[in-house]
């Protein structure tokens, strides 16, 4: 059995074969949510890349954090193993909230949208590619903007002690999840909750979009060179859209990252907007700013992939992104 294959089949109702959206949610949810647990530590130390050295030239501030291996050696060995899942209870909700919502909507949308489209769209064929990328976007989109607020939360409690060791204006100390929203809503009621929501919506629209559809293309071709449905053959096709995910979506991470982390104080904000956080950036750090935590987002994806292939992956599609 596996939690990927599940989703697709949840999808399709028994008796009429038309999409079952409910059971889509359901199980899309509780099959991210679990393979989060083992790609946790990934995303903290992405989160912490992101933000080492915000707007410093280069030479300038500290630089904790030099590699994946060293950067999860290190923040074992003076913060301790639980550290590498701070903000874990945050990340399981927006798991839940996005990818719930991404893979419960996406494959009833995209048989929609198929039909409607006059030519081939099988996922290995331009046409399917073209389907694929609306339907992805679309849900993407949505996912995206409805799980906000616990990405901003998530952002805050994963910094722990590393935001002062590495110099950054906004630092945080919550006990939890609920600490971090109820501060939140606090600073600003309800519009606090999902500043930043915009570009959450442009990074798992794109980062769906991408994947989803990379995805079916890949795992076709691979099939072309004699590669049976199975395990080997998901986890070559996930790999290869997890490459093309994270490279499409990292810039826009980091953008969104730095707008969730910053304080909610209009006068203590480094920010006004994403696009001058993304000014900013290219102005003091130049384009490299924008893969930062490149190689951990990268680990994230291809982890959370396998940790979700199970005993066996017959057809399906990937079940999670980050995005």
């Amino acid at each position: 059995f596996s939690p990927l294959n599940a989703v697709r089949m949840a999808t399709l109702s028994t008796h009429r074969k038309r999409p079952n959206v409910l059971a889509g949610l359901v199980v899309g949810s509780s099959a991210t949510a679990s393979a989060v647990l083992f790609s946790h530590p990934m995303e903290t130390l992405k989160t912490r890349f992101q933000l080492q050295g915000e707007l410093m030239k280069r030479g300038e501030g500290v630089r904790i954090y030099t590699g994946v291996m060293q950067g999860l050696r290190m923040v074992a060995a003076q913060e301790g193993p639980t550290a590498l899942y701070a903000g874990l209870g945050a990340g399981v909700l927006y798991q839940i909230v996005m990818n719930g919502t991404r893979l419960g909507l996406f494959e009833p949308l995209r048989e929609q949208i198929a039909a409607l489209y006059p030519g081939d769209s099988r996922p290995s064929t331009a046409g399917g590619v073209i389907v694929g990328v609306v339907s992805g976007t679309i849900v993407g989109v949505l996912g995206g903007g409805l799980a906000s607020p616990f990405f901003q939360a998530k952002v805050r409690l994963q910094m722990g002690k590393s935001a002062a060791a590495m110099g950054l204006k906004a630092q945080y100390a919550y006990a939890g999840t609920a600490e971090a929203l109820q501060d939140i809503y606090r600073a600003g009621g309800v519009s606090s909750l999902f500043r930043g929501s915009g570009i959450a919506m442009l990074r798992t629209g794109v980062g769906s979009a991408t994947q989803l559809s990379s995805y079916g293309f890949c795992k076709d071709i691979i099939r072309g060179f004699g590669v049976e449905d199975g395990v080997p053959q998901h986890l070559m096709a996930s790999t290869l859209a997890a490459l093309v995910c994270t490279t499409a979506i990292n810039p826009i991470d980091v953008v969104m990252t730095r707008i969730y982390n910053q304080s909610a104080d209009k006068s203590a904000a480094l920010y006004k907007s994403p696009f001058e956080a993304f000014a900013l950036a290219i102005r003091t750090e130049g384009l490299g700013a924008f893969y930062k935590g490149w190689g951990a987002h990268f680990a994230r994806l291809v982890r959370q992939r396998a940790a979700a292939v199970g005993k066996g992956s017959g057809g399906a599609r990937p079940v999670s992104s980050r995005n």
